[in-house]
């Protein structure tokens, strides 16, 4: 269906390291009050919960879990979870979508 007969558009948005659905949606807040009338926001979370404590701000502010789309080997100096994480989101899309777009912040953008 075109995006006349559809409505509003829909965005698909993937949070940052160490981040989870609600604090991305705290970070969109805005920009779903300015579109409001024309785009439909959905967030979700990342594949790898994060099992240590990363940034007292967010866990004071959120509650968890936290998320990661990858993380970091230090001894290898490799992103370990990307190519997971992209299938992750393509299986979440094609049973949640059509969406028109994505947004990410920081780690989400790299997926």
């Amino acid at each position: 269906r075109g995006i006349m007969e559809r409505g509003k558009l829909r965005v698909l948005c993937l949070h940052g390291f160490y981040n989870n659905a609600e604090f991305m949606r705290y970070q969109m807040a805005y920009y779903e009050q300015v579109f409001r009338d024309h785009v439909e926001f959905e967030f979700m979370n990342a594949p790898y919960e994060i099992q240590y404590l990363y940034d007292d701000f967010i866990t004071q502010k959120f509650q968890g879990p936290f998320y990661a789309w990858a993380e970091f080997d230090l001894d290898k100096k490799i992103l370990i979870g990307c190519i997971e994480s992209m299938n992750f989101v393509i299986d979440y899309i094609n049973k949640h979508g059509p969406y028109d777009g994505i947004a990410g912040f920081s780690q989400g953008t790299l997926i």
